[in-house]
């Protein structure tokens, strides 16, 4: 098609005679396989358009990618290394695989307050909405696979054989593992993805133009319900997970004492409403703390 519009013989005498012959051909854009957008919005707020995502649903590739990086973590833990070869493999192998997990979820969270934008005019073939917000059943889809793959209590525990011997080969001195930091990083930059003003904005937009759309308030308990599930479990909490908590309670703080027009009004009230129902729910925890841990 991109070639036809470049090269197809067009009998005219003057670029402006050649303009209906070719903007019959451009009219086309919006028919299956004609799917294109330029550099400068690439990365952005549309979903679709992104570098080195996969498939004509990204977003049940990103699912499929995520089942295969498990499997590869599991049979790291279960059949590396063979009798006589260095544990440095098999922390390779964990390591990259976990690495390439978070690309999957900034995949994924783009869709969430995602728009899809095409170009093509009235009338085109195929014309789709120039500027759309993505289906919310799909966003749902998205923070889904978000929350169960990356911000759930156990989305991230090794065995603790495992963790005693992730070292690395000589080419690598004094490397420590420190596992909660490189862990953590990722997390928090998920997360901060997530509740960004860039990404909460939008949604706040989205919900103006639709009563459908995916709100607010279900996307900050999506996070939050994920992020603080042993809260009032009466059990220890782990390190990488109070790490994530921490992050979550700043992020929130920051949001409801926002400066009036430094944030949307929506997100500063469901934020500090966040807040609140954590409190309670933190306090209520305290006065049982029959098994929590002093941390």
């Amino acid at each position: 098609w991109a070639i036809k519009y470049g090269y197809v013989p067009v009998d005219a005498k003057t670029p402006l005679g050649e303009k209906y012959a070719l903007s019959q051909i451009a009219s086309q854009s919006g028919l299956p396989g004609h799917t294109y957008l330029p550099d400068e919005v690439a990365d952005r707020w549309d979903p679709y358009a992104v570098r080195f995502d996969g498939a004509k649903d990204p977003l049940e590739f990103s699912d499929r990618v995520l089942l295969s990086l498990r499997r590869a973590r599991q049979y790291a833990i279960t059949n590396l290394p063979k009798p006589g070869e260095s544990y440095s493999k098999r922390t390779m192998v964990l390591l990259t695989s976990i690495l390439r997990s978070f690309r999957e979820g900034r995949n994924a969270a783009r869709f969430v307050g995602g728009i899809k934008e095409s170009r093509n005019f009235k009338g085109d073939k195929g014309e789709r909405p120039t500027l759309e917000p993505v289906d919310p059943a799909v966003q749902r889809q998205a923070m889904h696979l978000i929350v169960s793959n990356f911000f759930a209590p156990d989305a991230f525990d090794l065995p603790q054989p495992v963790l005693d011997t992730l070292s690395l080969d000589e080419n690598t001195p004094g490397w420590a593992a420190p596992l909660r930091d490189l862990i953590g990083g990722w997390q928090t930059s998920l997360l901060a993805l997530t509740m960004s003003a860039a990404t909460t904005d939008r949604i706040a937009e989205n919900s103006y133009k639709s009563a459908k759309e995916y709100k607010l308030d279900e996307h900050f308990g999506n996070i939050l319900g994920a992020v603080f599930r042993e809260i009032g479990e009466d059990l220890p909490i782990k390190p990488l997970r109070r790490d994530l908590q921490r992050f979550a309670l700043s992020g929130l703080m920051l949001q409801a004492g926002a400066p009036q027009g430094g944030l949307n009004d929506d997100v500063r009230v469901v934020a500090g409403e966040s807040l609140r129902r954590l409190d309670k729910r933190i306090v209520a925890q305290i006065q049982r703390p029959t098994k929590l841990d002093s941390m």
